[in-house]
């Protein structure tokens, strides 16, 4: 659905039938084809960068055409445990200001005019647009970190699960995501910096590409946290492992020895002492020194 506004006694107002010769502020979310094929006409622009915004894989990008700047972001959203990006395209001509999307539900911040805006300047709704985009990549970024620390400290406290472990393919994924958008928007920047005709907007996008920077190196660190978090994890399970064999073959020493003994004196042969009174009890008491002797011999070498 598009949303029009356009000045009027110093203020935006919201309006059905736009006047083409007015700076024009136009919204759109859930953007259709039809939609988009009537303002690719009623605004002259061109029809085939409007419907790659229906392309959930496209990349960040910008074009000039005519004059006119057309910018494709990604807007991050969160399903679950999962970080999922669909593309917004920004619009920025002489008097037009447009930012549509397909199917992404965009925040208020770049679905209504801030109200204080009383005057339509393109080139910096397209920077605070951007901006806007990546504080959102923050917010999901801290999350993810948030995520590890706490599996950190249940791995500490050894209340961490195999399923606190797993998270951790959905956490990569959401940081791979999260690195590919905006290394994408990190060009975008720099495209839109070359050609900046201020030197506020300059320094504007300037923050900008400081900021995304800021965030990759973030989503870089969070990356070594897990990998130094899964080497200790299996370092961990591997020497619990070690320690359990030993123990369980100490105690099979301990239990196959006795059998030794008791599998001879079970045979129908003629034995030692076959015929004293005392065999039986000798045999038993042997069995259990020894058992106490390689107990104890065990417990020295520390297999135990």
């Amino acid at each position: 659905m598009l949303t029009f506004y356009q000045a009027a006694t110093d203020v935006l107002k919201q309006t059905q039938q736009p006047d083409m010769a007015k700076s024009t502020l136009i919204y759109g979310e859930h953007l259709s084809q039809l939609e988009a094929k009537k303002l690719a006409a009623d605004f002259d622009l061109p029809h085939h960068l409007l419907t790659d915004v229906f392309d959930a894989n496209e990349l960040p990008r910008v074009e000039v055409v005519d004059g006119t700047t057309y910018v494709f972001a990604r807007m991050p959203e969160l399903h679950g445990a999962k970080i999922m990006s669909w593309p917004v395209l920004f619009i920025a001509g002489k008097s037009l200001f447009a930012c549509v999307s397909s199917r992404t539900n965009l925040p208020d911040a770049l679905t209504k005019p801030a109200p204080d805006l009383a005057k339509i300047v393109p080139g910096k709704l397209l920077i605070a647009s951007l901006l806007e985009i990546v504080k959102r990549y923050e917010a999901f970024i801290d999350i993810v970190g948030n995520r590890i620390e706490k599996t950190e400290k249940l791995m500490r406290s050894r209340e961490a699960t195999n399923n606190d472990f797993y998270g951790f393919v959905t956490i990569e994924g959401n940081l791979n995501r999260c690195k590919m958008s905006l290394g994408g928007m990190l060009v975008v920047a720099e495209k839109l910096f070359a050609s900046a005709t201020t030197n506020a907007d300059r320094e504007l996008i300037d923050d900008i590409q400081l900021f995304i920077k800021q965030l990759l190196v973030e989503i870089d660190s969070h990356a070594h946290a897990i990998d130094s978090i899964d080497r200790a994890y299996s370092t961990v399970a591997n020497n619990t492992l070690n320690q359990r064999m030993r123990i369980l073959t100490v105690l099979t020493l301990l239990v196959a020895l006795p059998n030794v003994f008791f599998g001879m004196y079970g045979m129908n042969i003629a034995l030692p002492f076959m015929h004293e009174e005392w065999a039986y009890f000798g045999v038993v008491g042997f069995s259990v020194l020894l058992v106490f002797a390689v107990y104890y011999f065990a417990r020295k070498i520390k297999l135990l």
